[in-house]
């Protein structure tokens, strides 16, 4: 989404299962997403891994992280309550089959309303279209 906002051209390649299985060992750590990045004129790859600090390092690096620290906090925060967010959906996920269900169920009628409820206020309070603003 950074690169899109950004217009910024990129490829997005995508694995089936089986491609995965075949390629997982070119990629560190055996995971992704990877983010890889060839200079104009380089034959050189770099290859950053992790998807929270690649999306921090392309906000930063465009500009989307705030001007000030209390922008710079704001960034952060929604941040980590998207985390959170995502966290509920990904312990579900992985619960037991029998479990699986209560999880989603409570995170359904508890956690996630109360999330979207802060990030949404923090989205009205920026006073802009973004959470640090207009930039």
């Amino acid at each position: 989404m950074i690169l899109h906002a950004n217009g910024v051209p990129f490829e997005d390649v995508r694995f089936t299962m089986e491609e995965w299985a075949e390629r997982k060992h070119e990629f560190p750590g055996g995971k992704l997403p990877v983010f890889q990045v060839r200079e104009e004129g380089s034959q050189e790859t770099k290859t950053y891994t992790e998807s929270l600090a690649i999306a921090r390092a392309l906000a930063k690096h465009y500009g989307m992280m705030g001007d000030s620290e209390e922008e710079y906090y704001r960034v952060e925060r929604v941040i980590g309550q998207s985390a959170d967010l995502h966290e509920l959906f990904v312990r579900a996920f992985f619960a037991p089959p029998e479990q699986r269900n209560e999880l989603l169920e409570k995170a359904m009628s508890e956690e996630v309303p109360r999330l979207l409820d802060l990030i949404c206020k923090s989205l009205a309070d920026s006073g802009g279209r973004f959470v640090a603003g207009d930039t």
